[in-house]
């Protein structure tokens, strides 16, 4: 069930190698679905929506930074998390495969929050190297006390890739202007 609300909604507007630039609308109407990853509270009058990849240098950048501006405006903000890999394994918009295991990582946050604990493991995705293959997805949700049993099984679930897509689809129609090639 998607739910819409009246928020501003601040939405990542371009991207280059040493800045994020955000664009505030109140036009832009964003699907929201209840299993979306949320930090603040819901009646927040300023809503945050990133779109990330966990494998993408500049989302590292200000990944960070998300729970450091909950904290800095209370009730004032929320932030909602979207899904966007720039992997061609699953994002059918993109035409060069920028980060090959975004898709993977993607899958793994959010069996991570079927088991709730999706912003430790978006935290320990963000302080981990996903370029080298010896990285296991696995280890992480073992250090987080996850279910690893589940968590594979999850990773695998339609239901989780289905989420993923979706979020890539909403991401696609975003009015927000994308420059994938500033996000490598």
């Amino acid at each position: 069930m998607e739910s819409h609300q009246s928020v501003t909604r601040i939405v990542v507007g371009q991207s280059t190698a040493d800045s994020v630039t955000f664009e505030a609308t109140t036009e832009q109407d964003i699907a929201l679905a209840p299993e979306d990853p949320i930090l603040g509270p819901a009646s927040a009058p300023v809503q945050l929506v990133v779109f990330t990849d966990f494998q993408c240098p500049t989302c590292r950048r200000y990944a960070h930074e998300l729970h450091t501006m909950v904290d800095q405006y209370g009730n004032k903000l929320q932030v909602v998390l979207k899904h966007f890999p720039l992997n061609e394994a699953c994002n059918p918009g993109m035409t060069v495969d920028l980060h090959p295991r975004a898709c993977e990582a993607a899958y793994a946050a959010e069996a991570a929050r079927k088991q709730g604990k999706f912003w430790p493991f978006h935290d320990k995705l963000f302080a981990t190297d996903l370029r080298h293959e010896t990285t296991s997805l696995d280890s992480l949700a073992q250090d987080l006390g996850l279910n690893l049993e589940l968590f594979k099984a999850d990773c695998l679930d339609e239901s989780t890739m289905l989420k993923v897509h979706e979020d890539i689809a909403l991401g696609g129609k975003s009015e927000s202007s994308w420059d994938s090639h500033a996000l490598s």
